[in-house]
């Protein structure tokens, strides 16, 4: 089973061929899931350097919006109760941490998934 600094790695690696690839052809270029896995990594990026979402909106302030919305048609079912949470950002920055494996780990096996498929 991967560990939080394997999905950690995951997360950081994709997101950045994907930013790499978003700053060519720009974001409506991106397939949904390197939408979800963009905006997963803004909000991830946000949490670990400030302890805030501040920095979430300054970078892609739809990130949650997009997220929830990915997580509901994709049964990304982790992904989906950590993110419910949201409104309450101070218990999801201090609980951010403990659901992160679980929740990075829906989108590492829908990757997975697709690209085997």
């Amino acid at each position: 089973m991967a560990t939080d600094t394997d999905n950690e790695t995951w997360l950081i690696d994709e997101a950045g061929k994907i930013v790499g690839k978003k700053s060519i052809e720009g974001y409506e270029s991106l397939t949904s899931l390197e939408k979800a896995i963009y905006c997963f990594w803004v909000i991830d990026y946000a949490i670990r350097n400030s302890g805030t979402l501040e920095p979430m909106r300054e970078i892609h302030k739809s990130s949650i919006a997009e997220l929830i919305e990915f997580s509901k048609n994709n049964n990304c079912k982790n992904l989906y109760s950590m993110l419910a949470i949201t409104d309450n950002e101070k218990v999801f920055c201090r609980d951010y941490s403990e659901t992160f494996d679980k929740a990075c780990k829906d989108l590492h096996n829908l990757y997975e998934w697709k690209k085997i498929k």
